[in-house]
């Protein structure tokens, strides 16, 4: 929709004050260098969150914008399915409030809303995400009676490097492992790269989120999880491996990832690929039969593949 229909649609719904509002509004400023580092570190986490949804039910219709013509238009989560949005506002800043500034965010969550209802969005919801942790609690505690009841304030702190962030445990980490097929910091950090790339060249369209894994897929088809029935490894092997000290592993699709973690505080990360459900079966007879009670009999298996 154009700048112009939606501001013709406010003058219908909400009249000619809210409309000259909403006019000023998208006349404004564009985010500083700092608004739009966090608006796309944003994005890559909704957009990872989204992912996961749609590839447990590939029936959803959920679509993404930013930027769009509306009252908030930081982030957009629309399910058709559900008749569901979520409208987000997000501020990389700690002197924020309700009701303070030329554009109000009270003001703009409640003209929201009441549009999302006369477009049929039996759930509508509006959400302030700050960076700052304090500013987060007190936004928290004071959210104005006349939008409490579709308005919640969340905190996803602001970073500048993925790589640090996910070395951090960033949100962002659990969010990109669970469509990342290798939980690996290089793959992750890479991973993010491929969906803030893609994102940064639609985000003024909108687009569907189905469409957006098809250009991920395009991109990188080998590190985006399909969410197929996963492999399982025979209870016995999973017992034996389960007690080696220091040694973890999950596996996802068809790839078997690992860590372990010596007593001195090293740390070994690895992937094996698994072509089909035979090569594990495999591995697990391999580790059933000769029983490794640590890691370097384990890795002297030759089992673990290369690191």
């Amino acid at each position: 929709m154009s700048v112009t229909d939606e501001i013709n649609r406010v003058r219908v719904e909400l009249g000619d004050t809210a409309a000259t509002y909403l006019r000023n509004k998208l006349t404004g400023g564009k985010s500083n260098e700092n608004g739009s580092r966090y608006e796309s570190n944003f994005a890559v986490f909704k957009l990872s969150q989204c992912i996961k949804e749609l590839q447990l039910n590939q029936n959803r219709d959920i679509e993404l914008f930013s930027q769009a013509p509306s009252f908030v238009d930081d982030f957009v989560v629309k399910d058709n399915d559900l008749s569901r949005k979520q409208s987000f506002q997000l501020k990389n800043s700690p002197n924020i409030s309700w009701k303070g500034g030329r554009n109000p965010i009270a003001l703009d969550f409640q003209y929201c809303h009441r549009m999302d209802k006369e477009e049929g969005m039996e759930d509508s919801e509006t959400i302030l995400t700050v960076s700052d942790h304090d500013l987060h609690a007190r936004l928290s505690s004071t959210i104005p009676d006349e939008i409490a009841h579709h308005t919640s304030c969340e905190h996803f702190e602001d970073y500048i490097s993925s790589n640090k962030a996910l070395i951090d445990n960033h949100a962002i980490k659990d969010a990109l492992s669970q469509i990342c097929c290798i939980n690996e910091i290089d793959k992750l950090c890479h991973m993010h790269s491929i969906i803030k790339g893609i994102w940064e060249d639609h985000k003024n369209e909108g687009c569907s989120v189905k469409d957006f894994v098809q250009k991920v897929i395009e991109v990188k088809p080998e590190y985006l999880r399909s969410f197929a029935p996963p492999f399982v490894l025979e209870s016995r092997a999973a017992v034996i491996l389960n007690n080696i000290v220091g040694f973890s592993y999950r596996i996802l699709d068809k790839v078997l990832n690992y860590a372990y973690s010596s007593d001195s505080g090293n740390t070994i990360n690895g992937t094996l690929h698994l072509d089909n459900d035979s090569k594990l079966e495999e591995f697990a007879q391999k580790v059933i039969q000769n029983n490794p009670s640590s890691f370097e009999e384990l890795w002297s298996l030759g089992v673990l593949g290369d690191l």
